[in-house]
């Protein structure tokens, strides 16, 4: 958290880069009641959020596209965690009971906790889903300076032969020169 609200300050705080869009998701675990879940899910997406948004200055804020969405981590990743710890019996078993009840995440989560392995081996892996994560997007934009134009004028054939033109701001520069 701490060092995506510094890359977030240094980009804010450059007159060269421009912040576009931050996107926050963040999970709960598919355990229990999906109605408790989800707003758990929400919330904690939002304190992420307001955490990381206090460093963006009001300036920007303004300009800057975001959103933030709270999921429930469906009972797959927990088959797919399995997996990667090479229980793939186990996996093949939670995969059995979410095809057995494909649109009721409740009834798969009351179905997994009757499994003889649910408390030593899948309740540990639910942490691993709690989790909130954040894209941002920008862009940086500078105007190169005259000594860096002539250095793409003389090195660059196709600036030469005029196949890659140069930007206004360049030529302007390099007649210049």
């Amino acid at each position: 958290l701490d060092s995506l609200k510094e890359e977030l300050k240094m980009i804010t705080s450059d007159p060269d880069y421009t912040l576009s869009e931050i996107l926050f998701n963040g999970y709960s675990s598919p355990d229990g009641q999906y109605a408790k879940n989800k707003p758990l899910s929400d919330a904690r997406t939002n304190t992420v959020f307001r955490e990381v948004w206090s460093v963006i200055p009001r300036g920007w804020q303004d300009r800057v596209f975001h959103k933030e969405n709270g999921h429930v981590a469906p009972w797959s990743d927990v088959a797919d965690l399995l997996e990667k710890q090479s229980q793939s019996e186990y996996a093949a078993d939670v995969r059995a009971i979410i095809e057995k009840y494909p649109d009721n995440i409740d009834k798969q989560g009351q179905e997994m906790k009757r499994l003889s392995y649910y408390s030593s081996t899948i309740s540990p892996l639910l942490n691993e889903l709690r989790s909130v994560k954040c894209e941002y997007k920008y862009s940086v934009f500078r105007y190169l300076e005259p000594e860096e134009i002539l250095k793409k004028y003389k090195e660059d054939p196709a600036v030469r032969n005029g196949t890659k033109p140069l930007t206004l701001n360049e030529y302007w520069n390099l007649f210049q020169l």
